[in-house]
């Protein structure tokens, strides 16, 4: 017996679902991996400045606070998801 237009329009929506389903795994992976490397970017940074982790909570406290003290004009950078390699060190940018 011929499959029906009904059972092929279901095989239809079977595989796109498994598709969906693979792509949406995939896009998980990479925002993990982006999240990682964010993380990896900013542990960088914080060594850099040779913070240790004691002193980094208020470091990051009177930066937020001097930010509400500018006041509007200053861009809300955590609204934005920083690209891969967006932060560079100094040595970086000036080989580029």
């Amino acid at each position: 017996m011929a499959p029906t237009k009904l059972a092929k329009v279901q095989a239809e929506i079977d595989k796109a679902s498994g598709k969906l389903a693979e792509q949406q795994r995939k896009i998980k992976t990479l925002e993990d991996k982006h999240t990682k490397l964010e993380n990896q970017e900013i542990i960088e940074i914080v060594r850099r400045f040779d913070v240790t982790l004691e002193s980094l909570p208020e470091i990051l406290k009177a930066g937020s606070k001097e930010k509400r003290l500018i006041g509007a004009g200053t861009p809300n950078y955590s609204r934005h998801k920083t690209k891969p390699g967006a932060l560079k060190s100094s040595a970086e940018e000036s080989v580029d």
